[in-house]
């Protein structure tokens, strides 16, 4: 067996069941790695419901500090959390849905910083990206890809 490269926090942990599988099995998601462990009848549903309990928690804590949580926090697999890339030296803060990027969030690698819109994963809708150079861009994302309208300057 191999040992996962990054650690990750409990709020960035998704744990996926598989009922009606034969071998009972259970799958591990992070933003980075998945694992499946099978033959996991009790462990597995009770990690799942302790899980979600404490995600639930979370998220409606959160929801009284920010009221654009609110709605979302009776969902277990949105989540609002950090991941840092120590490979890449970047890190993101923000929302996540079912380990992947998605809602607002701001990302830092290389001394360049993204804040704004994701969605599975990717840079979406509107967007600031702020380059280590000062350059500035403003406007809007799709595909992780400037769109053209964007306006850029320098500070």
């Amino acid at each position: 067996m191999s040992l996962p490269q990054f650690a990750w926090p409990l709020t960035l942990t998704w744990v996926y069941r598989y009922p009606d599988d034969p071998g009972n099995k259970v799958e591990i998601r992070s933003p980075t790695e998945s694992i499946i462990f099978e033959d996991v009848e009790l462990w597995g549903q009770t990690l799942e419901e302790a899980l979600k309990q404490h995600v639930i928690k979370e998220n409606k804590e959160r929801a009284g500090l920010d009221a654009n949580v609110k709605q979302k926090a009776i969902n277990e697999h949105y989540r609002h959390a950090e991941q840092k890339y120590p490979g890449h030296h970047g890190s993101y803060i923000g929302e996540w849905l079912d380990g992947k990027r998605e809602g607002r969030g701001s990302f830092v690698i290389h001394n360049n910083l993204y804040k704004g819109s994701w969605k599975s994963d990717k840079k979406f809708g509107r967007g600031q990206l702020i380059y280590s150079s000062g350059e500035v861009y403003h406007g809007t994302f799709s595909d992780n890809l400037q769109r053209m309208s964007s306006s850029c300057h320098s500070s």
